[in-house]
């Protein structure tokens, strides 16, 4: 059994025996967390329905949320405080298990690979050194694979359907329609073919390549308002398909259009966010122009809250975008960090633990209580945000629900 990631610990010794890793991580978590912030924080890894690191409250997703009114669309309050409750354990090791069912009893084999969300919170990510697709489902709060087997390039029914997989240095780009009823993936390792899972029908159809595609890069992204639309950055179009919409755009032909495990667009103002693992990149997709909106040096220490224009990233992994587009979420790998970066203040703040107890955006210019302090890495480490307040977020400890606080 071996670990290949750059930096981190090597797994505990009893990392084949699932309850012993899961309260060894929780302890690990919980010790870091009680250091970082006063108060409380508690959890409990062997617990059937999950376990919570918070500075008060525990319960599943959904608990003490307000439904948005109808045809609400609002981000999250400026200082809003989460509490974390882990669906997924993370077992990094060559030698890993693949474990379905309850949440917070469920296993990842090595790295969670991208995820996102629809609108009712069904959850959706890829696994490292598995090529499958898995899902967890608040209503019944439990996880489950979905698609993929052996790896493969196979087109049809999501039973039989194979996938290339994904690796450590690879991008899945995965993006789920707000109606659950689309769901695209780049397949790293076949190809770098975008494949589309029809989840209302339960087929899988491969379309065209990522790269080379028509004279430029062939995207496929999520509106922040759960629309998803296909764009070719030469100005070409899109092939067809019953699960995007096909939005024209200037030629754009800049080089990258990388963004590791999530793009973020904003179709409303015609703006995508994409980085090629430095800066992250605006483009007006009405005239093609790309603006760096964040440090392109050593302006600042990492993992430190500041000016956008003197913040960087250490690698960094997969971006989403607030329901009402104020904030962009952005994962930082090699940094151990997640920042939010709003884009109304031109300031960026940094996830961890907050000081009267909880978890949110700290606005520190230094390190302490970052989200280092609660044992995580952040591969792919954004947050992905419902409607309604609530969040997912992936770090290497495995696949957190965040749950807002009153």
């Amino acid at each position: 059994m071996g670990v290949r990631r750059r930096g981190e610990p090597a797994p505990p010794a009893g990392a084949a025996v699932p309850a012993a890793f899961a309260m060894m991580a929780a302890t690990a978590i919980m010790a870091a967390v009680a250091v970082a912030i006063a108060g409380d924080a508690g959890g409990d890894a062997g617990k059937a329905g999950g376990a919570t690191a918070t500075g008060g409250a525990e319960g599943r997703p959904g608990d003490q949320v307000r439904p948005p009114a109808a045809g609400e669309v609002r981000d999250p309050p400026e200082n809003q405080k989460y509490s974390l409750r882990v669906l997924v354990w993370n077992f990094w090791s060559f030698a890993g298990g693949m474990l379905d069912g309850p949440a917070g009893m469920a296993e990842s084999t090595d790295l969670i690979k991208g995820h996102d969300s629809d609108n009712a919170g069904n959850l959706y990510w890829t696994e490292c050194d598995a090529p499958v697709i898995r899902r967890y489902s608040p209503k019944t709060d439990r996880v489950e694979t979905i698609a993929g087997s052996l790896r493969g390039l196979a087109d049809g029914p999501i039973s039989r359907a194979r996938f290339g997989g994904w690796t450590y240095n690879s991008t899945n780009l995965i993006c789920v329609s707000g109606d659950g009823r689309h769901l695209f993936v780049r397949d790293a390792l076949g190809k770098g073919l975008w494949r589309y899972v029809d989840l209302e029908a339960g087929t899988v159809t491969s379309l065209g390549q990522w790269h080379h595609f028509k004279g430029g890069y062939f995207i496929i992204a999520k509106d922040r308002m759960g629309d998803i639309y296909a764009f070719v950055t030469s100005g070409e179009e899109p092939p067809d398909c019953r699960g995007y919409k096909k939005l024209k755009v200037a030629p754009c032909l800049r080089n990258g259009w990388y963004a590791f495990d999530r793009y973020a667009l904003d179709v409303e103002k015609m703006r995508f966010y994409f980085h090629c693992r430095g800066p992250v990149t605006m483009v007006d997709l009405k005239t093609g122009e790309g603006t760096v909106i964040t440090g392109k040096g050593k302006e600042r220490p990492i993992n430190t809250s500041g000016p956008l224009e003197t913040t960087v990233f250490l690698c960094p992994t997969g971006m989403s975008l607030s329901p009402a587009g104020r904030f962009l979420y952005v994962g930082q790998g090699d940094g151990s960090s997640c920042y939010r970066l709003d884009l109304e203040k031109k300031q960026a703040l940094v996830f961890g633990g907050v000081d009267d107890g909880g978890f949110g955006w700290r606005e520190t210019g230094d390190r302490k209580n970052s989200c280092q302090m609660t044992g995580c890495t952040g591969w792919p480490a954004a947050t992905v945000f419902l409607p309604d307040g609530r969040g997912y977020w992936a770090n290497c400890w495995g696949m957190y629900a965040l749950t807002p606080l009153k």
